[in-house]
């Protein structure tokens, strides 16, 4: 054998025309001798026969449609069959001279065909020059060498491989595979990929036979195939045939010190390093194989060492080359991505064999019938291209119809051939039948013809070979010209995949497949030693994914033993987990639960990315650092126990430290590694000590006077204090002390620093946070901040008599000094929507006027002016609306006033004088004491609220008309009591008399409402049109109040601006107290009376108040209720619309009568007078037992005893039924309505809620939420006067039971109407306005 040529490829030499069945192929010389001739070379050849294809190859010819194959005998490879060829009958043959054509003369005889150059592929294997044979025997590839970590030179991406610029400068290729893994990649495991070994035919085998029929007779001028002609009509040197797809995979195997050319390499790929590579003197090997490294369609064909280039008759398909290259030595492997497709396709094939076999001839098995049948169609191809026999054949001769046959699958194969066929009719006593001739001789059809005869001789070769000898009685031809022998272990072998080569055991089922081939193993690589090695192989070549690969090891090595070692030294380079990466991103406060409270979204990208940073909400390194100094100042109760390094940590400041270096490298972080590696600094504790200053001082004036006094007494320790000076700034995240730290002045108070899109806070007025809530409230509603815009700058315009008669507001006609107070109220809001919106202070002040307008109404404005003043108007005095003085509401209200259902009083309402609301302690100017006498109203009607009982609606006056009262609200919790300022110095209110929380809302709507009044107009337009208040907040009800005896029914709409649910029992949901407002028993003209409440139209804006003031009958107090109102983030209000469906309507209302009783007598037994009565009678039998004054029958004793505990048991039996039965009826009652299609109109989402925290009614504090609409409403503000934080939905949605924190009013907004927007900030450079 002569030496190879460099870089000569790894693969199996083709047969010579003399290697012969007889005359067997000799053996290759020993590898190691075959190395050593070769040691001079640039390229070692190994010789294999390999075939690895792409994993999921695919044909990228597509054959003429028809219906797919389903025989699938082929399907599946079965290595474990027989193997023998069958029996040795021999084969009739295929056409009788009687029977070969209908004419007498050949269609061309002598004239040859035309001849291409088929050797294109195989001008570097001309005859002799390559073995195709694989070694025999064991082959000793053991030879040792270095590992992938060198002792001599250790890899400096070990420790740096955060470092993105590292990275950059250590360039490697990324994660790679062992062999199996590599393998499994390259082809389908289920498809077999075989060498094909060609004899090409003699002028003797012709002539006796062996190939076409013995009758066919050779013309004398035809010119059979040459050797070369056949043995290059298979497509390449190294190509498999793969009888699954009936195609051929390209595949070659060599070890070269150059790589492969490999033209369409992504930009961001890198291959391994040559030199390294070119450090091994033997292939890998033993424990230590191969580790390659996949770049998918990276070459062309021509990067083969014989290029490859597609025949001009072969279907086009793609040339690319898929390329698998040891990083650790110099072997890789071009694999075509995509099979090469036979001639025909493989499809027809099988459905052919399909055909064939489900209809088997007496005597003979589907088997038989299938190898007939490519019998005859080969030995109709070898007449043509060996005898030159060109004759028409008949479809309907005894021969072919018997062993071929004319169906889909034989049609589409004859025309893949481009075989032609001609349908012939009956004629006389010829039948009809079709006529198929030969291909034409056109350049291709040819070698096209040959290569098809390979193909479907292989195919059915490997089907003999696959086939059990018992179903094959059709014996083989007497001589083979094709073989094909299963490549498999041939192909391992050159990868080092073969089981000999590296063991194959099945991982336990307990462990996650990607865990495994995330190292680039398979699950039946499952081995300690195997493990090792791809673990160090995957940290060297892909450092960026350290933490992925240690993750997978730390997995596997719960269940593997032999992997203790390995471990400890990873432990202690530093390696984490993703687990250890979440517990770090907690132990700096971060997450849900953390003390920052800023979920760290980036872990979620642990598998999917390297060193992903936080994204820009989680902040920067600066922000990480911060929390990490914050964390480390703060005290902490113990370690977390994170096991990084040299071990199990036992501080908290050590975890903090180790958690900061965690998530620095997975950032890639150089800021934050060097604060890892800076010693550690003075602790909080220590810095107080250092100072003198006592932990519990929360004053940073004071804080700077104790400096500068320490700094006196001992300047010398300058260093020490200004260290633990910045320690205490830091802690207490106090920008004034920073600002002092930096220029050794105290700059005052600073104002935190909030970002340019976040909301601003309201600064309180003395105790005004409800109105500051109300204030924030209304600045998030998108069209009415649009509509007060424009009052900013407004003048008031003098308004006729006239004019104010055509306008109404509330229900009444308003006063000209009603018009200009309420233009100068929306001029201060609209200024202060405009700081809100351009202000950089994190906080705005509002202006004193502003919040006396709002907390004041006009009627007590008025009061005060006539109480100050010596002439008091007479009751009697003529007043005309429209005049510079105001009428007293009750003389101005009119007959189509408008119902504000919390508060404004309305005489005028369908049912007669309207309740107007009474003084109670929830209103801050009442005496607790007089609540009683507050309950009773003397110019309208009686309403005492109390649980379990019905308001009691009694008319005063027998002059009115007997129409129905309207049974209002009691309204949420008061404006709690304000502090004495410098504008009160006598101790009363600072703005006089005030109302409660719902009153205020209705001032500021009312105002609203009345500023924006159109006075150009003729008064004939349509408010709800004109009017941004009634458009958006108000909607229409219809009132219906049925005598239950007699009948009689009373009936009128009205409007409302809210909706209230009456807050006493526990554990009821938004929909249980709706329903108790829509539909209630009430007393009316001395009879009991059903009022029923239905929703004619829903305002945009929903707002519903939850009435938690209630009044305690027994004490004769009000209280405040702390009962949790379930309430989500939908609401669905069409069951309370006119429109629901009455039988619907009338089922909810049972349900929900039921609800109530059950509520009604769970109240009684754990919430009434001596509730609960199980304690009460627990506390009787311990007093019992426990007595000795009084002496009892001992009989009585036992009874009343027995009679104690028995009747404990019934009370708890009963609650827990009522419970249960509670329970059952919600689900019905929601079953019921979720049968009901949602309606646009009544499909509402949750905006804001109001909260109270305070235990009693009269004192207390109050933020609200807002959702952050339209752009993150996943997202929640909370606005607490000056301070506007996120809240999470948790925190919004919580159960307060035991609370004192209760929302109080909940804002819905209309799906789709895009009403709220959250945030409104402009940042500008120019000088906003003052509120103030």
């Amino acid at each position: 054998m002569t030496d190879p040529p460099n870089d000569k490829a790894l693969s199996p030499s083709s047969p010579t025309p003399t290697q012969t069945a007889s005359n067997p192929m000799p053996k290759p010389p020993d590898v190691h001798e075959y190395f050593k001739q070769l040691a001079a070379a640039r390229a070692v050849t190994m010789p294999v026969s390999s075939t690895l294809g792409s994993k999921n190859t695919t044909v990228s010819y597509l054959p003429p449609e028809g219906p797919p194959p389903t025989y699938n005998a082929g399907n599946k490879e079965n290595f474990a069959v027989d193997t023998a060829d069958g029996d040795s009958d021999s084969m009739p043959d295929l056409v009788p001279a009687d029977d070969i054509g209908i004419g007498s003369q050949p269609r061309a005889t002598g004239s040859g065909w035309p001849r291409e150059d088929m050797t294109t592929n195989w001008a570097a294997y001309a005859s002799g020059t390559n073995d195709w044979s694989r070694p025999d025997g064991d082959v000793d590839m053991s030879a040792a060498y270095s590992t992938i970590y060198d002792s001599d030179d250790r890899d400096p991406l070990q420790d740096e491989w955060w470092n993105a610029d590292a990275r950059a400068r250590w360039s490697r290729p990324g994660p790679g595979v062992l062999p199996p893994a590599a393998w499994n990649a390259m082809h389908d495991t289920d498809h077999v990929l075989a060498t094909v070994s060609v004899t090409p035919p003699t002028p003797e085998d012709v002539a006796g036979g062996a190939v076409g029929t013995t009758t066919a007779q050779v013309p004398a001028n035809f010119t059979i195939p040459s050797a070369d002609e056949v043995r290059t009509a298979v497509p390449h040197p190294n190509a498999y045939f793969c009888r699954a797809e009936n195609g051929w995979v390209l595949l070659e195997t060599k070890r070269s010190t150059v790589m492969p050319t490999l033209l369409h390499l992504p930009k961001d790929a890198h291959l391994p390093d040559s030199e390294r590579r070119n450090k091994k003197s033997a292939p890998c090997s033993g424990l230590e194989p191969h580790h390659f490294h996949r770049y998918a369609e990276a070459a062309d064909g021509e990067a083969l060492t014989t290029p490859y280039v597609q025949r001009e008759w072969e279907p086009k398909h793609s040339d690319r080359m898929t390329a698998f290259i040891c990083c650790s030595c110099q072997l890789y492997t071009l694999v075509s991505s995509y099979t090469i497709p036979g001639v025909i396709p493989g499809r027809w094939v099988e459905q052919f064999a399909e055909e064939r076999a489900k209809f088997p001839t007496p005597g003979k098995t589907g088997e038989d019938m299938v190898v007939q049948g490519l019998l005859a169609i080969l030995k109709i191809i070898e007449n043509i291209i060996w005898k030159g026999q060109e004759q028409a054949l008949r479809s309907t001769s005894n021969y072919y119809a018997g062993r071929v046959g004319w169906t889909e699958s034989t049609v589409c194969i004859w025309e893949a051939l481009r075989f032609s066929h001609e349908h012939i009719p009956a004629e006389g006593t010829t039948p009809e039948h079709h006529l198929l001739r030969p291909p034409a001789k056109e350049p291709g059809n040819y070698a096209r013809l040959l290569r098809a005869w390979i193909e479907l001789s292989a195919w059915l070769a490997d089907f003999r070979r696959r086939t059990p000898k018992s179903k094959i009685t059709i014996a083989a031809s007497s001589k083979v010209f094709v073989k094909t022998e299963n490549a498999t272990q041939i192909l391992q072998e050159s990868l080092g995949a073969y089981p000999d080569q590296i063991a194959r055991e099945h991982a336990p089922d307990g462990v996650e497949t990607e865990m495994i081939t995330g190292l680039g193993l398979t699950r039946n690589t499952w081995n300690a030693e195997h493990i090792k090695h791809a673990y160090k192989c995957q940290t060297y070549c892909d450092p960026a994914h350290i933490p992925q690969h240690f993750t997978r090891l730390t997995h596997l090595a719960s269940a593997a033993v032999g992997l203790e070692e390995l471990m400890a030294t990873e432990r202690s380079l530093g390696r984490w987990t993703q687990e250890e990466l979440h517990s770090a991103v907690a132990c700096l406060g971060f997450g849900e639960k953390g003390v920052i409270g800023v979920e760290a979204d980036y872990v979620k990208h642990f598998w999917n990315s390297a060193a992903l940073p936080l994204n820009d909400a989680d902040g920067d390194d600066e922000f990480i650092e911060s929390a990490y100094k914050h964390q480390r100042n703060a005290p902490h109760s113990g370690s977390l126990g994170l096991d990084i390094g040299e071990g199990a940590l036992q501080s908290s400041a050590s975890d903090l430290k180790t958690s900061l270096k965690i998530i620095a490298e997975y950032r890639g972080s150089k800021r934050l590694m060097q604060v890892v590696k800076a010693p550690e600094p003075m602790s909080i504790s220590r810095a107080y000590e250092t100072l003198g200053i006592p932990r519990e001082l929360d004053d940073d004036a004071m804080i700077c006077t104790i400096y500068n006094i320490r700094l006196e007494e001992s300047p010398a320790n300058v260093d020490k204090y200004n260290e633990a000076f910045g320690v205490i700034a830091q802690t207490r995240d106090s920008e004034r002390l920073r600002q002092f730290v930096k220029t050794g002045a105290d700059p005052g108070d600073i104002a935190a620093r909030r970002p340019p899109n976040w909301p601003r806070g309201l600064n309180q007025l003395g105790n005004t946070c409800y109105l500051n809530s109300l204030l924030q409230y209304l600045f998030t509603i998108k069209d009415l901040r649009e509509a007060i815009a424009p009052e900013a700058t407004a003048h008031l315009e003098k308004v006729t008599d006239d004019e104010l008669k055509k306008h109404r507001v509330g229900g009444r006609l308003v006063t000209r000094k009603e018009v200009a107070r309420s233009k100068k109220f929306v001029a201060h809001l609209a200024n202060l929507f405009v700081d809100l919106q351009l202000r950089e202070d994190p906080s705005i002040t509002p202006a004193l006027e502003l919040a006396k307008l709002a907390l004041v109404t006009s009627k007590d404005e008025e009061e005060d002016e006539r109480a100050a003043s010596p002439v008091v108007a007479t009751a009697g005095a003529s007043r005309r609306p429209g005049t510079n003085s105001s009428a007293s509401t009750d003389a101005t209200l009119v007959e189509d006033e408008v119902h504000l259902v919390s508060d404004t009083p309305s005489p005028n309402s369908v049912l007669g004088k309207r309740l107007r609301r009474t003084k109670s302690a929830m209103d801050v100017d009442t005496d607790a004491s007089k609540a009683e006498d507050a309950a009773l109203e003397r110019d309208g009607f009686v309403v005492i609220p109390r649980a379990g009982s019905e308001p009691q609606v009694q008319p005063m006056d027998s002059s009115e008309d007997k129409t129905e009262p309207f049974i209002g609200p009691v309204g949420p919790p008061p404006l709690p009591p304000r502090k004495k300022s410098k504008f009160d110095e006598s101790g009363s209110m600072m703005f006089g008399k005030q109302h409660d929380v719902s009153e205020c809302m209705d001032n500021c709507m009312f105002q609203i409402e009345t500023a924006l009044l159109k006075f150009d107009g003729d008064g004939s337009e349509d408010v709800q049109k004109t009017s941004v208040v009634k458009r958006l907040f108000y909607g229409k009800l219809r009132q219906r109040v049925t005598a239950l005896e007699g009948g009689k029914v009373n009936e009128k709409e009205d409007l409302f601006m809210s909706l209230p649910v009456n807050v006493v029992d526990e554990n009821i949901d938004l929909y249980d107290g709706l329903a108790g407002y829509f539909d209630d028993i009430v007393e009316f003209e001395g009879k009991k009376s059903r009022m029923e409440v239905t929703l004619v139209d829903l305002p945009p804006v929903l707002h519903i108040q939850l009435q938690r003031v209630q009044f305690n009958r027994d004490t004769l107090q009000p209280y405040k209720s702390h009962a949790y109102v379930k309430f989500g983030e939908s609401l669905h209000m069409d069951r309370f619309l006119d429109s629901a469906t009455p039988q619907l309507r009338e089922q909810s209302k049972a349900i929900h009568t039921q609800l109530m009783e059950c509520r009604e007598r769970l109240h009684t037994l754990t919430q009434g007078k001596h509730a609960p009565y199980t304690g009460a009678l627990q506390h009787t039998l311990n007093f019992l037992k426990g007595q000795e004054a009084i002496e009892l029958e001992s009989d009585v004793d036992d009874k009343l005893v027995a009679f104690l505990n028995s009747e404990q048991g019934v009370l708890e039996d009963e609650t827990k039924t009522l419970r249960a039965r509670i329970a059952t009826l919600v689900e019905q009652r929601e079953a019921l309505w979720a049968t009901v299609p949602a309606s646009p109109q009544a499909d509402y989402e949750l905006t804001s809620v109001f909260v109270h925290r305070g235990s009693g009614p009269s004192w207390g504090h109050y933020f609200f939420y807002s959702r952050n609409l339209p752009d993150k409403p996943d997202e929640w503000f909370k606005y607490n006067d000056s301070d506007v934080t996120i809240a999470t939905r948790d925190e919004v949605l919580r159960d307060t039971t035991g609370d004192t924190a209760n929302a109080y009013m909940l804002v819905y907004a209309r799906k789709g109407a895009d009403v709220m927007h959250t945030i409104h900030r402009t940042v500008e450079d120019v000088a906003p306005t003052t509120s103030t």
